[in-house]
């Protein structure tokens, strides 16, 4: 059911596409499908190795008239781990944007709904993301634009228990401009709120709050082939922990195309916390700030478009999904086939 903060903001939304005379339209959908084996070197969610099948269907509405644009977009990607089912998991995703562009800057904002149900023989997890942001782009200085994205998340996890988190953050980045490369450097700063109830086997709430800031800097290259890779090592602050915690989150993106209808594409995710704990780790963790990403992926992905709407690739890497129940993860190498259709 959509609170009523959503409704507040669809109707926002719906205002201002109605005050917009659009002149151009565009839809555009895919469908993937993926199957192959998993190597699990994880927890004990899924058999030591198995059968893994995916789908990923997605669908995009824009419209644009001068200097305006609006968007909204679908998604839902179902897997099964498994056969019979050991684990399944399904993530669902709705975004709604509109951006506007000004003489010297552009402005936006940004509404996302996420909705991830990881659902296994001893094991139901499920998480409810809302995403609100506004994003500007600025070109006061030439050839060096300042970005920056503020907003609120608010994120609810349940399996017998309930935590909520809730935070607001700001981003900023200012841009560089060298030949073929494109540095971007700034800071990221957040405040967090974590609140959990347990019931079940006995009767437990509390709270934390803290702060997490520091530096984070992008990099992009794009001339005979693509490279971007984005760092941020981030100070963590909470009455639970101690002055010297921190996390950091990498993400490296490289591709080339090496024929007109072949691609080679490398991405890697790397985030990994380093808490130091003031009490016991029972005690503390469910309280801990629990990011709402936390994969680790390192994938070599080989594509060949055999049409303007087919492409066959083959995929192959390692994933590692943390939880923060019970300190629990899911994580194995896989080898995967698959398909894609779309415009």
């Amino acid at each position: 059911m959509i609170d009523a903060r959503t409704r507040q903001f669809l109707k926002l939304l719906l205002v201002l596409f109605c005050s917009t005379t659009f002149i151009y339209s565009q839809a555009s959908w895919g469908i993937t499908t993926l199957a192959g084996y998993n190597f699990n070197s994880g927890s004990d969610l899924v058999k030591r190795n198995n059968f893994l099948l995916s789908l990923d269907g997605e669908f995009e509405y824009t419209f644009k008239m001068e200097n305006r644009e609006a968007s909204f977009l679908i998604r839902a990607k179902p897997e099964t781990y498994s056969l019979p089912n050991d684990l399944k998991t399904l993530r669902l995703k709705g975004r709604v944007n509109y951006h506007q562009k000004e003489e010297r800057y552009t402005w936006g904002v940004n509404l996302v709904r996420l909705y991830h149900i990881y659902d296994g023989k001893n094991f139901n997890l499920n998480y409810d993301i809302f995403i609100l942001s506004a994003d500007a782009t600025c070109f006061f200085i030439p050839d060096n634009p300042f970005t920056i994205n503020f907003g609120y998340t608010y994120q609810t996890t349940k399996d017998g228990f309930e935590q909520n988190l809730d935070f607001l953050f700001i981003d900023g980045k200012l841009f560089t401009q060298f030949d073929y490369f494109k540095l971007g450097y700034g800071f990221y700063l957040e405040r967090f709120g974590v609140d959990y109830e347990q019931l079940q086997p006995f009767d437990f709430k509390d709270s934390n709050n803290g702060w997490r800031i520091g530096p984070q800097v992008v990099l992009n290259y794009l001339k005979n082939w693509i490279f971007r890779v984005e760092y941020r090592f981030l100070i963590h602050q909470s009455p639970l922990t101690e002055s010297t915690s921190y996390d950091q989150w990498i993400r490296l993106l490289a591709g080339k195309i090496i024929f007109n209808d072949l691609s080679a594409f490398i991405l890697v995710d790397y985030y990994s916390r380093n808490y130091k704990l003031n009490g016991s780790a029972s005690e503390v963790f469910p309280l801990l700030y629990s990011p709402i990403d936390q994969e680790n992926n390192l994938y070599l992905k080989i594509e060949y478009d055999l049409n303007d709407l087919f492409s066959v690739y083959v995929r192959s890497g390692y994933s590692k999904e943390n939880f923060f129940v019970n300190d629990l993860s899911f994580s194995g190498w896989n080898v995967l086939l698959g398909l894609s259709i779309g415009n």
